[in-house]
């Protein structure tokens, strides 16, 4: 139950847990629909047993970037989230460092 001091919404660290956790599973439901079923990466394809926590959201333009989607989705309902997800490409560890190197026109650091 949230009360309020000050005009703010404070919730016991328990509460906060199962109110963040149920934005969670479902933001990931519809993260997978909007990929269209499946977690893979969508520069190479591949997938992994591991699921979602295998993968990076790439943010295309940075300067675009709000915050990570992997943060927001604890925080965000799905139709604010999506907003920040469309701005992304969902890839695998080793396109994200491929995609950082072209960036840097390949020099690494």
């Amino acid at each position: 139950m949230a009360s309020q001091v000050d005009g703010h919404s404070y919730r016991c660290r328990e509460c906060n847990r199962h109110y963040s956790q149920g934005y969670r599973t479902a933001n990931l439901q519809h993260m997978l629909e909007y990929l269209g079923g499946e977690w893979a990466c969508q520069v190479c394809g591949i997938t992994s047993p591991h699921g979602h926590r295998f993968f990076d959201w790439h943010h295309i333009d940075p300067t675009k970037k709000t915050k990570a989607v992997s943060s927001l989705s604890y925080k965000l309902k799905w139709k604010d989230l999506k907003k920040e997800v469309i701005k992304c490409l969902f890839v695998c560890p080793n396109c994200h460092t491929n995609i950082h190197l072209e960036e840097l026109g390949g020099r690494g650091r």
